[in-house]
C-alpha cells in the first residue's frame, strides 16, 4: 500500500544516496580531471573543499529529514556516515590547497564547488526537508 509518508521516505533515501555520491563525484573530478597533463592547483582543491562541505551540510539535513520522517535507520547512518567522510576531505582539500605551490589563475574558489554541488536537483529536497525538520514546532508527547 502505497501512502505519502512512504513515497516522501523513498524520495529523502535516492537523495541522500545521490547527495552523497554527487558531492565525492564533483570533489574528485576538481582534483583529478586535469587538461594535457597539468597537475591540480590550489584553487582545485579549493573548489573541491566547497563541493565536499556544502555536500556534507546538505546531508546533515538530510538526516535531519529522515529522523523526522521516520524513514528507515539505514538512511540517517548512511548520511551521517557519509558527511563525516565528506567533511575529512573538505578539510584534507584544504590542506592540500595551503601546501600547493601553484595558486591558479585566481578565478575559482571554494563557491564553485558549493554551487556545482546544490546545482544538483536532488539535493533541494534535503535542504527544504531538513530546514522544515528543524524549524517545525515540536509536539508534546501525550501517554
Amino acid at each position: 500500500n502505497i501512502t505519502w509518508a512512504w513515497v516522501l521516505k523513498l524520495v529523502i533515501g535516492l537523495c541522500v544516496v545521490l547527495t552523497a555520491l554527487s558531492g565525492l563525484v564533483i570533489g574528485w573530478l576538481a582534483v583529478e580531471f586535469q587538461f594535457f597533463g597539468a597537475s591540480p592547483t590550489a584553487e582545485d582543491f579549493e573548489v573541491a573543499a566547497g563541493a565536499y562541505a556544502v555536500s556534507a551540510g546538505v546531508l546533515m539535513l538530510g538526516a535531519l529529514a529522515a529522523r523526522s520522517s521516520e524513514a528507515p535507520r539505514w538512511t540517517v547512518v548512511w548520511a551521517l556516515g557519509w558527511a563525516a567522510m565528506l567533511v575529512f576531505l573538505a578539510l584534507s582539500s584544504v590542506s592540500d590547497a595551503s601546501a600547493t605551490l601553484d595558486p591558479g589563475l585566481g578565478s575559482n574558489g571554494w563557491q564553485d564547488g558549493a554551487g556545482g554541488a546544490l546545482a544538483c536537483p536532488w539535493t533541494w529536497p534535503l535542504v527544504l526537508l531538513g530546514a522544515y525538520a528543524s524549524l517545525r514546532r515540536r509536539r508534546p508527547v501525550t501517554v
